[in-house]
């Protein structure tokens, strides 16, 4: 069986260094020693430009004007701005703003690749084994991230249903829930029913609206009621309780 997880967003996100072709990194003194080294930025620069031998985000994205710096610790100036929006603030070429924020954060820095669309969206989500998941890169509340680390379910229920109306709200909570669990042969979950887990989510339907987006990426849904796990209240009506009745869940296959 084939399963698919998706989460609802037109932007992928993962380290800004996906972009330089993977042979720099293999090269003595790897990534940093590459950039100090004018030949070797051109070169990096020309495949970025012109190759499809490599997943190259770059040309993904359409350009710098696609990418969208999530964290630079090293340069904070660039986070929050596509990598285009700060070169021109800058009044320099992108790709010596590209290869300066690499340097300036050895390297480590993370952005958000808007490399996706709804012609392709929309039909994935439709195929009878996708459920909705984050793929969510956790991180202190202080540090932007994937708004999909807070805003992946609330907003599903938000684009697919409510707005677009590709599912009715019964099956998109099912891709939620009963069919992941399902799936990792989670027998006691993913159903409302006598003698299961008992974790609930209640949600005010005309309220619930998902609030993280790029800049803001760590904010919480309105319209999120309850959340109970296992039989116990961990979140009411903005705030943890302070209860963690949370486990680590093994599978079991019969037969």
């Amino acid at each position: 069986t084939i399963t698919i997880d998706q989460y609802p967003y037109d932007a992928c996100m993962t380290h800004l260094n996906v972009c330089v072709p993977p042979a720099f990194f293999a090269q003595p003194g790897g990534l940093m020693a590459a950039l100090e080294d004018p030949a070797a930025r051109q070169e990096i620069r020309r495949q970025m430009e012109d190759s499809d031998e490599y997943d190259n985000y770059y040309r993904n994205c359409g350009g710098f004007g696609g990418i969208f710096l999530s964290r630079s610790p090293q340069m904070p100036e660039a986070e929050g701005k596509t990598i285009l929006q700060l070169a021109e603030e800058r009044g320099e070429d992108p790709f010596d703003t590209f290869f300066s924020i690499l340097r300036a954060n050895q390297g480590v820095a993370s952005a958000i690749y808007f490399c996706m669309g709804e012609e392709d969206i929309f039909p994935i989500l439709l195929h009878k084994d996708t459920v909705v998941g984050t793929d969510g890169i956790l991180r202190s509340l202080e540090e932007r991230a994937h708004p999909r680390g807070f805003g992946s379910f609330p907003r599903a229920l938000r684009w697919f249903v409510k707005e677009k109306k590709l599912l009715t709200l019964e099956q998109m909570i099912h891709k939620m829930t009963g069919l992941p669990a399902q799936r990792l042969f989670l027998q006691h979950k993913g159903r409302i029913e006598e003698g299961l887990a008992a974790d609930l989510a209640v949600f005010d339907w005309p309220v619930l609206q998902d609030t993280s987006d790029y800049i803001h990426s760590n904010t919480v849904a309105r319209g999120m009621e309850y959340v109970v796990v296992a039989g116990q209240v961990v979140y009411e009506k903005g705030r943890l309780t302070g209860a963690a009745p949370g486990r680590i869940l093994l599978h079991r296959r019969d037969g």
